[in-house]
């Protein structure tokens, strides 16, 4: 697995890339989408690596729908969430988003 960071960021984060997931076949890799088709299973397993290293309570993600959407949450949501664009300052909620023909920004 490769991490990569910046030190002038103040708050927990990790890029990650596609190594030491549990997924297998055309996923083989640290799969994190919950839409993406890949066995559920293997989806959480690797969601709770990438959870882990952020040691937050939940890992919170998207489904990415290419909009101007943005969810600004204060708690762990009990649906899906369909935006673009996920803004906490809720301690222990970790915010992701996936990247493949676009680049996740962090700001």
């Amino acid at each position: 697995m490769r991490e990569t960071s910046h030190p002038l960021l103040n708050s927990p984060h990790v890029f990650m890339g596609r190594q030491g997931g549990v997924s297998t076949g055309v996923y083989a890799s640290l799969n994190c989408g919950l839409t993406s088709g890949d066995d559920q299973d293997a989806v959480a397993q690797n969601r709770e690596i990438v959870r882990g290293h952020l040691d937050a309570d939940h890992l919170i993600s998207l489904k990415q729908i290419h909009s101007d959407c943005v969810e600004i949450i204060d708690a762990a949501p009990t649906t899906l969430l369909s935006a673009d664009g996920l803004v906490t300052t809720t301690p222990g909620l970790a915010i992701s988003a996936l990247g493949a023909d676009c680049g996740p920004l962090l700001l």
